[in-house]
């Protein structure tokens, strides 16, 4: 009897291995798909078939949904960026008022930039074909919804927030959400190109350096008299309506 119950907790335990390393196989086969084709280009199972699940709803029974498998890909990935970004927000927290949007960038994109150089990652690529693909639902510095959230990502970004205070909120918040597209979209590409085979044609460094230089001096202009005068006429238009 203490023999069959000691086969018992042994099969148990046997499932419970065998389980999660089908889904971490399952959660690394949809990053790559989804990087490759976007969310609605690859099929539940397809990720299955590809992870080698004969299976054909392996998806649903280990995550409930495509959606599930896709929230657990962000939460995979979120602690191992969070913890660098951790730790660059403390640096950067302990300069105080001199700390610059510049720098805040830092703790929100170098993480990420660190994923590219990761020949086992298209964490990269997975975000941005998925932040493309709900460009108005997902602020990109977090989850958005019901998606795991980083809350440092969010701290950051209300750095930035107040430090260009001085532009619109409208504004603001539209700029915020291009930059912070753009320069996933352009580490995704770099992430492609490593991924392909090919040679970049700037050193990684130099590339990450030039697109948060950049990134930040949009963040930090001033809106133009055009683009004011715009925004005046648009509320003129929108009172006599």
């Amino acid at each position: 009897m203490a023999k069959d119950s000691k086969n018992m907790q042994h099969s148990n335990a046997v499932q419970r291995v065998d389980g999660s390393n089908t889904r971490l196989l399952l959660i690394s086969v949809a990053e790559k798909l989804v990087a490759q084709n976007g969310p609605d280009g690859v099929s539940s199972r397809q990720i299955a078939a590809a992870a080698g699940q004969t299976n054909n709803y392996a998806v649903q029974y280990h995550f409930g949904s495509k959606e599930g498998l896709l929230d657990a890909v962000f939460a995979h990935r979120l602690q191992r960026v969070d913890t660098m970004r951790a730790e660059l927000f403390d640096s950067v927290s302990r300069e105080g008022e001199d700390a610059s949007v510049r720098k805040w960038l830092d703790v929100l994109l170098l993480p990420l930039a660190d994923e590219v150089l990761d020949p086992d990652s298209r964490y990269v690529g997975f975000l941005a074909r998925v932040f493309l693909y709900r460009f108005n639902e997902i602020p990109l510095w977090f989850g958005g919804g019901e998606r795991p959230v980083s809350r440092i990502a969010i701290s950051a970004a209300e750095e930035i927030r107040a430090q260009i205070s001085y532009v619109p909120e409208v504004v603001r918040n539209r700029r915020m959400h291009v930059v912070f597209a753009n320069c996933l979209l352009a580490l995704a590409s770099f992430e492609q190109q490593l991924a392909s085979g090919e040679t970049p044609d700037l050193p990684f460094d130099a590339f990450v350096t030039d697109l948060l230089d950049t990134a930040a001096h949009a963040l930090v202009t001033p809106v133009s008299e055009a683009t004011a005068s715009a925004l005046r006429a648009h509320e003129t238009r929108s009172e006599t309506s």
